[in-house]
C-alpha cells in the first residue's frame, strides 16, 4: 500500500454494481514508502527524473545494498548485484512478468529506459504483493518495473514527447502515447530511439605517467517499441496485454591495457515479448489470475580478433520461453487470506557453435502462501516447490532437480501511536545453474548442483507526517545475513582459453542498510526533497584454501547515495552523489587487485512553461562535474564529465 499524504484505508470489495463515484482530486506529498511485511525501496516516476538517470541500471544505483557491475558508456553490459549474492538471484520483473535469460541468468538493466516507467521497487526477500505468480518467490531479491497507466480525467488522448541530446554523440527521441477507445478499453504507444557514438576521454597508467586516451568501439544504436491494451470492466476484472520489441546494436570496447585500450568485439540483441493477464474476482473472498508469456531472444556476438583462430568468431543464440501461471486467492476471514499459484515454462536455446547441445529445460513451480495480517502484526510465510527436468539434443544433461524453498517474513507495530515497526524475515533459496553454467563448450559441467542461499533479515520501519511545514520523515534500517554454499565457480584448467565449473564456493555476507527520505515544505513555494541511502557490508570468500575470508570481488565495505531536490513554481534542481568505497577486483586481496574509492557529483535544472494546450519542460544535466576518473569493473574506464539537455512536451 502507498501512503500519499494522510493515510486512508477502505474495505476490500472487489465486487462492482452499478454505483459510481465522483471523481475526486487529492493534493498532497508523495511519500516514498509502501507498507511491506518485507524490506521494500521505491523510486516514483518524480524521483526517477531528479536522479540525472537515462536506464534503470542509473536509477537503481541509488538504492541502498545494490551494486551495479557498469562495464563503461552508454552501451556497456549493467547488471544489478544486491546484497553481494549476485546478479542470478536478482529477479527482474516487467509488469508482474520475470525477464528471463536462461543463457546466463543475467539481465542488463542498461536495456530498461525510464520513458515509460511509473516506479522502480526493489524488494529483499519476497515481495508483500497478493495474487502473485510462483515465480515472483523465486528469486533471492525482486526488483519490479512498473510501467505507467493511461490516467484521461476527461480527456481521450495523451501524448508526451520527448528528445534528449548531449555528450558523446547521444540523440534520445521518445513518444508515449496513450488512447482512451471506451469506457473499458484503453491502449497506449510508447517507443524510443537511442544513439550514441559512446567515444569519450578516460585517463590510463602508462608506465608511471598518466596518459589519455578516447574510448572506441563503444558506439550504440538501439530502439524499443511497445503496444499495449488495457481493460478494466464493470465487475471489477482486469485485463492487461502488452508487446514488446527492443534492437540493440554495439560495440564492445573491452578492457583498455596498456598493449591494448580497445576490442573489435561487437553485439546484437533483439528481444521481444509478448504477455497478457486477465484478473477475475468471483466473489468478496475468491479471486483468480491467469497469465502467459512468449520471448524471444536472439543474441550475436562477433569477434574478429579471437585469440587461437584462423577465423573470427561469429556466434549467434536464440532463447525461446513459453510461460503460463495461474495465480488464486481465498480470503478465508478478513485477518488471513491464503495464496496458492502454479508456475509452467519452458525453455530452448540454439546456436551456431559446434556441437551445442541444444539444451531444453522444463521448470514448474508451485507456492503456497497463507498472510495473517492484524493491524499490530502480518505474518508471511511460503513453500515453493521448484521441478526441473534438462534435456539436450547431445551430450550429457543436468536431468531433473525437486527443491522445496521456505520463507518466513514477520512485521510487528508495538506502539499504537506511533508509526513504528519491526521486521524480519528468513529465506532459504537457490538458483539453478544456468545452460553456460551447464553446457558452454569451453566450461560447462552437466554435473553442477544448484547455488543455495540463507538469507537473515532483521530490521524496522518509522514513519511521520505532518501537513505542516515539515511533510514527513522516513527512516528503515536493516541488518542482514546471507549464507551461500556451493557456490558456482570457473576455474582454468590446463589451457587457459577452457575453463571449467565447479561447485566448491562458500561465501558470507553480513550488512546494514540504511534509507531515510524527507521532505520539507520551506514556504508556499518552495519544497524540498531528501533522499539518502548507506550500505555497509562484510562479505567475505569463506571458501575453504588461500583465499579464506578474503573479502568477495567488488563487495565494498561502504557505499551510499544522497539525492537533493528542491522544487519552486515552474523551476527546479536536484543534486545527486554517489559514492562506492574501496574493494578488490578479484579473489586475492593483495594490492594489485585493489580498486580506489569512486564518487560522482550529479546536478540537474529544469524549467517548466505552457505553449496553448502543451506542457512543456527544459532539462539540462551535468553528470560527474568534477570529472572524475574511475572504474566500476577494472579496466572499464566510466565516462569523465559530460551533459545531457531534454525537452519534454505534454499535450
Amino acid at each position: 500500500m502507498t501512503l500519499t499524504g494522510s493515510a486512508a484505508f477502505c474495505q476490500t470489495n472487489p465486487v462492482v454494481k452499478n454505483d459510481t463515484l465522483k471523481e475526486v482530486n487529492v493534493k498532497g506529498a508523495k511519500i516514498p514508502l509502501q507498507h511491506s511485511v518485507n524490506p521494500v525501496q521505491t523510486l516514483s516516476a518524480a524521483q526517477l527524473q531528479s536522479l540525472n538517470s537515462l536506464s534503470v541500471a542509473d536509477a537503481v544505483k541509488h538504492l541502498s545494498g545494490v551494486q551495479v557491475k557498469d562495464y563503461g558508456g552508454i552501451g556497456g553490459l549493467k547488471t544489478v548485484n544486491v546484497r553481494s549474492l549476485g546478479a542470478n538471484y536478482t529477479g527482474v520483473f516487467y509488469d508482474g512478468f520475470q525477464v528471463s535469460n536462461a543463457q546466463n541468468g543475467q539481465i542488463d538493466l542498461g536495456k530498461f529506459s525510464l520513458e515509460n516507467l511509473s516506479q522502480v521497487s526493489l524488494f529483499n526477500g519476497n515481495s508483500s504483493r497478493n495474487l502473485q505468480s510462483a515465480r515472483a518467490f523465486s528469486s533471492g531479491s525482486i526488483l519490479s518495473l512498473e510501467t505507467i497507466e493511461p490516467v484521461f480525467n476527461g480527456k481521450k488522448t495523451n501524448i508526451d514527447a520527448s528528445i534528449t541530446s548531449g555528450s558523446f554523440g547521444l540523440v534520445n527521441p521518445a513518444i508515449n502515447l496513450q488512447q482512451k477507445i471506451n469506457d473499458v478499453f484503453s491502449a497506449s504507444l510508447s517507443t524510443e530511439l537511442l544513439n550514441s557514438n559512446g567515444q569519450y576521454q578516460f585517463h590510463f597508467q602508462d608506465g608511471q605517467a598518466d596518459s589519455t586516451a578516447t574510448r572506441k568501439n563503444s558506439a550504440v544504436n538501439n530502439y524499443r517499441t511497445e503496444l499495449a491494451l488495457l481493460g478494466n470492466f464493470a465487475d471489477s476484472s482486469k485485463l492487461s496485454a502488452r508487446f514488446y520489441d527492443y534492437h540493440s546494436d554495439r560495440g564492445l570496447p573491452g578492457a583498455a591495457v596498456s598493449n591494448k585500450l580497445y576490442s573489435n568485439q561487437n553485439i546484437w540483441d533483439d528481444d521481444l515479448f509478448v504477455q497478457a493477464s486477465y484478473l477475475k474476482p468471483f466473489s468478496n473472498r475468491y479471486e483468480l489470475k491467469f497469465s502467459g508469456k512468449y520471448s524471444y531472444n536472439y543474441t550475436r556476438y562477433l569477434d574478429p580478433d579471437y585469440p587461437n583462430s584462423q577465423h573470427k568468431l561469429d556466434n549467434n543464440y536464440t532463447q525461446n520461453e513459453f510461460y503460463v501461471s495461474l495465480a488464486n486467492l481465498y480470503r478465508i476471514t478478513n485477518w488471513f487470506d491464503l495464496n496458492f499459484s502454479g508456475d509452467y515454462f519452458l525453455n530452448r536455446m540454439n546456436s551456431n557453435v559446434f556441437a551445442f547441445p541444444e539444451p531444453l529445460r522444463n521448470t514448474g513451480l508451485i507456492a503456497l502462501n497463507p498472510v495473517i495480517h492484524f493491524q499490530s502484526l502480518e505474518i508471511q510465510a511460503v513453500a515453493l516447490a521448484t521441478l526441473v527436468n534438462d534435456k539436450v539434443k547431445s551430450g550429457i544433461s543436468a536431468g531433473s532437480k525437486q527443491v522445496l524453498s521456505p520463507s518466513l517474513s514477520v512485521s510487528y507495530k508495538p506502539f499504537e501511536s506511533a508509526n513504528f515497526r519491526l521486521r524480519g524475515f528468513y529465506k532459504d533459496i537457490f538458483r539453478l545453474p544456468t545452460f553456460n553454467d551447464l553446457y558452454y563448450t569451453l566450461a560447462g559441467s552437466a554435473s553442477l548442483k544448484p547455488e543455495y542461499s540463507k538469507q537473515y533479515d532483521l530490521g524496522f520501519t518509522y514513519f511521520k507526517g505532518s501537513s505542516g511545514w515539515f511533510q514527513y520523515i522516513v527512516f528503515q534500517l536493516d541488518i542482514y545475513i546471507n549464507d551461500v554454499k556451493d557456490k558456482i565457480v570457473a576455474l582454468p584448467t590446463g589451457n587457459m582459453f577452457r575453463w571449467t565449473m565447479v561447485n566448491l564456493g562458500k561465501a558470507q555476507i553480513k550488512g546494514v542498510d540504511v534509507v531515510l527520505n524527507s521532505a520539507v515544505k520551506l514556504s508556499q513555494t518552495f519544497n524540498l526533497n531528501l533522499g539518502l541511502n548507506y550500505t555497509y557490508q562484510d562479505a567475505r570468500d569463506m571458501t575453504t584454501g588461500d583465499y579464506y575470508e578474503n573479502q568477495i570481488p567488488y563487495a565494498p565495505h561502504n557505499s551510499g547515495s544522497l539525492n537533493l531536490s528542491l522544487n519552486a513554481r515552474s523551476y527546479g534542481f536536484s543534486y545527486n552523489y554517489l559514492y562506492t568505497g574501496w574493494r578488490y577486483n578479484l579473489r586475492p586481496n593483495i594490492e594489485d587487485n585493489y580498486m580506489e574509492p569512486s564518487y560522482t557529483h550529479d546536478l540537474s535544472l529544469y524549467k517548466t512553461f505552457g505553449v496553448k494546450t502543451t506542457r512543456l519542460k527544459l532539462l539540462a544535466e551535468v553528470n560527474n562535474i568534477f570529472d572524475q576518473s574511475y572504474e566500476i569493473v577494472r579496466n572499464y574506464p566510466m565516462p569523465g564529465r559530460n551533459f545531457r539537455i531534454s525537452l519534454k512536451a505534454n499535450y
